[in-house]
């Protein structure tokens, strides 16, 4: 039953009567009108037997909270009063109050009980279903019942939400436990004592074993309350909804807030990390930063002996519950991966298969560096993650581990890399869609699929790389296992077969365009942008000088950047002390301005120099310095598909993207024959000249369309 607006809480309630309690719709009516006395009545859903009232149901639109409590009970009391029904349910479509009613020369007296009958049964039947009569439960109908229980006992022990989401859990573990023994003691009955339902709680949960430390708190809880939770509970099956309630997390996000759930991993990515894997059943499993589990629930589905650690202890039971409402078999320790003291748990080299999302952009500063090769040169989390993967990992067992961008790129990271190259072979490089981890983090990240191996990776192994914009499973497993499985080598732009020769890099784009510049090379010579021209950065203002209309001198920021050309309408002027004293930031004729940090790669050609041209601190200065290569022709390039791709392998941030001019200078550029350089150069030179005319029409157009409008002003006023 969907939670929208398009169903109103007495039509969820009308359904639940024919699909839960299997009413005859013939036997449930709307709108039911009544009268005692002079008083007339329209009861919201009337459930008919023999066709005389049996139930009467008042519908409100939220919760029955206690002040609203004895008003919907007097409410109910009245419309028993006149039509003699028996049971009375007060109800906000999920959240039900139901009374047995008992007439006497006094009046009625509602008594609670913990549920109506279905049709069929009577009273006496509540609570007495077996294992096998219980019924699924949709996702928002369980999430309101989590409400409603944090609710009771937030009300009842006076603790905050995060201590009742420990308890919370402990009860679904527990009924989800109840739900596999044949005994049934999760259950309230017609007028059962309280004491006897917190005691038969008492004894399943001494029963269950793994659910006992947890459980400690039933006997603090009041009986009322708990009696209250199992009859909210007692007939639905939390394993058999598993699949459409929980998936890789419990339905809790609404109840406890979004930001725990940072802990759980996007379920595509969730299964692309394990059909790429393939774990095979028998074979051991771990993931070392589990979180909710859903790569632990996802192996323990394909038979595998899962262990998963998570440092914090409410999400490792939260990991806990989701392997015990999917009915798998799997461990989760409440450990930290990252100290030395794991390898009590988890002995080194003993899995067949490891899998992680870490953490990203922590780093550690404290004596767990001591047991780490990586850092030496790297103190965050994700480093530290990879090389406790390789650990766990037996040799020629696989692993796959999420890493950001910055790990397979930067300068500083390069030593980490290494260490991946020799105790590993790469056998996979995903790079992930910009949007996977959001809204928790932008990171822009790649999935790397390793087999520990002490030869470690060389130039004859083939990488599989993959650059994908959405994570579309079938796709990229279907390839990649035609490559390794029947040497079915992908020849797409975006999917391909690489060999990688060094440690400078393994992001996927600067492969791809490896790839291409090999491919270049047999046609051309392509060298790199730095060793043709020299390439320097703008400057501040305040280091330029001072801003001065009347001075004659331009200040160019990347806004004056336009596409080819630079448009000096609204540049600032300023008088510095020395051109020569910037002189590295002073543009001359010929050269190209690119735009390094927010919209990055837009660049334009300096056609004259009438006066000093000063480049701002977000323009890089691009001078060729050698006759093989025409500007004109290198400026098209820039921005050709070729060159902006190669732009982008080179501009990093998530907040503001930038690109630096080491950056700009790895470019790698194909030096065509100076006949084809000078046809590709005439046809900039055309599109320059033709943009100039088009300035300067919409220039015309724009002082015209003035001078119109003045005239119009002047003609009313005429009329006048």
């Amino acid at each position: 039953m969907s939670d929208s607006p398009e169903f109103t809480s007495q039509e969820i309630f009308l359904r639940r009567l024919l699909e839960e309690y299997h009413y005859p719709s013939a036997a449930v009516e709307r709108e039911y009108q009544t009268a005692f006395g002079k008083a007339r009545f329209r009861v919201d859903i009337v459930v008919l037997k023999a066709e005389k009232p049996h139930i009467m149901v008042e519908v409100r639109r939220t919760q029955v909270t206690r002040p609203q409590y004895d008003s919907a009970k007097d409410q109910l009391a009245s419309y028993i009063m006149s039509t003699g029904a028996k049971l009375g349910v007060a109800s906000d479509g999920y959240i039900d109050n139901c009374f047995e009613a008992t007439t006497d020369i006094a009046g009625v007296r509602l008594d609670e009980i913990p549920d109506i009958p279905s049709c069929g049964k009577g009273v006496e039947d509540i609570g007495h279903h077996t294992n096998s009569e219980l019924i699924s439960i949709d996702r928002t109908h369980l999430r309101r019942i989590i409400t409603y229980i944090t609710d009771l006992i937030v009300a009842d022990t006076g603790t905050g939400k995060e201590q009742a989401f420990q308890k919370v859990l402990a009860i679904l573990l527990l009924k989800a436990y109840d739900e596999q023994s044949e005994e049934a003691m999760f259950r309230i009955h017609y007028r059962e004592p309280p004491e006897n339902v917190r005691s038969r709680l008492i004894a399943a949960a001494q029963r269950s074993k793994s659910a006992q430390s947890d459980l400690s708190f039933l006997k603090d809880l009041h009986p009322q309350i708990l009696s209250l939770i199992v009859a909210k509970l007692q007939k639905y099956s939390l394993c058999n909804s598993a699949p459409d309630v929980v998936g890789s997390k419990l339905p809790l996000a609404h109840v406890f807030g979004r930001s725990r759930f940072q802990f759980s991993s996007p379920r595509n990515l969730v299964r692309l990390m394990i059909e790429l894997l393939g774990p095979e059943r028998g074979r051991a499993f771990l993931d070392p930063a589990c979180g909710t589990g859903g790569l632990l629930a996802e192996a323990a589905k394909r038979g595998c002996n899962a262990v998963g650690i998570e440092i914090m202890n409410d999400i490792a039971s939260i990991a806990k519950a989701n392997l015990v409402l999917f009915g798998l078999t799997g461990e989760v320790l409440n450990k930290n991966s990252l100290e030395s003291a794991i390898f009590d748990h988890i002995p080194k080299g003993t899995y067949d298969y490891v899998a992680v999302v870490p953490p990203f952009g922590a780093r550690i500063d404290d004596y767990r560096l001591a047991d780490f090769v990586v850092a030496e040169s790297s103190h965050s989390v994700e480093a530290l993650f990879l090389e406790r993967c390789i650990q766990f990992a037996k040799e020629g067992g696989h692993v796959a581990i999420v890493l950001p961008d910055g790990f397979l790129f930067t300068a500083s990271a390069y030593p980490m890399r290494r260490y991946l190259l020799e105790r590993s072979v790469v056998k996979a490089i995903i790079s992930l869609p910009a949007n996977t981890f959001r809204p928790y983090s932008s990171v822009k990240s790649s999935l790397l699929l390793l087999e520990v191996s002490k030869r470690g990776t060389s130039e004859e192994d083939g990488v599989f790389v993959a650059l994908v914009d959405d994570i579309e499973t079938e796709s990229i497993v279907t390839k990649y296992r035609n490559y390794f499985d029947r040497r079915v080598v992908p020849r797409e732009q975006d999917v391909f077969v690489t060999h990688i020769r060094s440690a400078e890099q393994l992001a996927p784009d600067y492969l791809r365009h490896l790839r291409l510049s090999q491919e270049w090379e047999k046609a051309y010579r392509v060298v790199e942008l730095r060793e043709i021209a020299d390439i320097t950065a703008g400057v501040p203002i305040e280091k330029a000088g001072r801003i001065d209309k009347n001075w004659n001198a331009w200040y160019v920021r990347a806004g004056n950047v336009g596409e080819l050309i630079l448009r000096l309408g609204d540049q600032e002027r300023i008088r510095t002390d020395s051109v020569e004293r910037i002189n590295r930031s002073v543009a001359r004729q010929g050269d190209i301005l690119i735009t390094r940090a927010g919209t990055v790669g837009r660049a334009a050609i300096v056609e004259r120099q009438d006066h000093p041209i000063v480049i701002g601190s977000n323009v890089i200065r691009i001078s060729v310095r050698t006759k093989d290569v025409l500007p004109e022709y290198l400026l098209a390039y820039l921005r050709s598909k070729r060159g902006s791709d190669q732009i982008s392998v080179y501009t990093k941030g998530s907040t503001i993207p930038a690109i630096s001019t080491s950056g700009i200078g790895h470019i790698k550029v194909p030096v065509q024959s100076m006949e084809k350089q000078k046809r590709i150069a005439s046809k900039v030179t055309e599109l320059i000249r033709s943009t100039h005319e088009f300035d300067r029409i919409l220039e015309e157009h724009t002082r015209n369309q003035g001078k119109s409008l003045e005239q119009l002003v002047d003609l009313f006023d005429k009329e006048d």
